[in-house]
């Protein structure tokens, strides 16, 4: 397909745009590394690597996907608060405190098992159009939830309460990480090339791809909804910013660590001189980028930190703004507590 250099993109051409353990240390990062804290190591007994990770931040509870189960433990103290059996090959867990479901993408079984988060009971499983279910989103605006099925490159929508299949949508090659608007729009990563996919939430219909610009192999995504901006990770250490609405990649920053990613957004409402909003975006080679916010059209490397090796999914605790990093490169995976840093600790945008 062409891009937007030339050409505008296939989309614009279509008029769019367990048992835990609690370790208790404080590691501080050098300054040449970054500025990130790891506070904390909740360990994880049993060696199933740690696909996906959740937290109630009033509940005080935090939600680990691996294996084929989802492992409970307190937030303040990481000790072991229960376990929910939700099927093979757990590959990505989402939570939707609103109406109090977590669900589990299960690609080993290709369902999706769906949970409620005050009982930790199992209501049902919902067998998914694909193969091998590996990365969910919820769609506040549609009221559905979004299934990224890896190995046969289609997305199936269903609804959250009565997990009635809603819709699928073919995209072709490999799907990872997934974001949806809200207002009609779904972005799907799509590994192993430089593009987006962009789907209409309401039809289950293509629309066509973003170009990453100079990102390759391209797996992390996360979504600024309000600024409706793109953040992408990629292997070669590249973090595009895509315009949500026309694909323009009006940053292309160098940064990022390297293998596979993961990332997620979320606004850091810190006062004056502080973050506004940041892009955290792990690679499995250890390293934890955050993308600051300066203003809806301008964005640096706030911070960037060499963390344990194997790291992957991540969540942010809104009370204590720690973010919640699984690391499977040790022995034992465990969950690395993260401090960010603070206004204080950045770089003033003089320097």
């Amino acid at each position: 397909m062409e891009t937007l250099a030339g050409r505008p993109s296939s989309f614009a051409s279509k008029l769019i745009g367990t048992a835990l353990t609690l370790t208790i240390a404080t590691t501080f990062v050098s300054a040449a590394d970054g500025d990130f804290k790891v506070v904390a190591h909740y360990r994880v007994s049993g060696s199933g690597k740690i696909q996906g990770i959740g937290i109630d931040s009033t509940a005080r509870r935090i939600y680990v996907a691996q294996g084929a189960r989802v492992d409970l433990l307190n937030a303040d103290t990481g000790a072991a608060a229960g376990q929910i059996a939700t099927g093979a090959g757990a590959s990505d867990l989402i939570l939707v405190p609103d109406i109090k479901r977590g669900f589990v993408a299960n690609s080993g079984s290709n369902n999706i098992a769906v949970f409620d988060t005050d009982s930790c009971k199992v209501l049902r499983t919902v067998n998914s159009t694909g193969k091998a279910p590996s990365a969910l989103t919820y769609d506040d605006g549609a009221r559905l939830v979004f299934v990224a099925n890896r190995d046969s490159g289609n997305i199936t929508a269903f609804d959250p309460e009565t997990g009635r299949i809603a819709g699928t949508v073919e995209l072709g090659g490999k799907v990872g990480q997934l974001a949806a608007t809200g207002y009609g729009r779904l972005f799907v990563v799509a590994p192993n090339t430089n593009l987006v996919h962009v789907v209409d939430t309401e039809t289950f219909k293509s629309l066509g791809d973003f170009p990453t610009g100079t990102g390759e192999d391209c797996t992390g995504l996360a979504l600024d909804p309000v600024g409706r901006r793109v953040f992408v990770g990629c292997a070669n250490g590249r973090i595009p910013i895509l315009d949500g609405d026309i694909g323009l990649a009006f940053e292309d920053l160098a940064g990022g660590g390297s293998g596979p990613s993961t990332a997620m957004f979320t606004f850091l409402p810190t006062g004056k001189g502080g973050w506004k909003g940041a892009a955290f975006i792990t690679n499995a080679d250890g390293t934890l980028t955050a993308v600051k916010m300066n203003a809806f059209v301008n964005y640096t490397i706030g911070a960037k930190s060499k963390l344990s090796s194997g790291i992957g999914p991540l969540a942010l605790d809104t009370k204590t703004h720690h973010l919640l990093i699984a690391a499977n490169g040790t022995r034992t995976p465990e969950v690395l507590v993260v401090s960010q840093p603070t206004s204080s600790e950045t770089k003033s945008e003089e320097e």
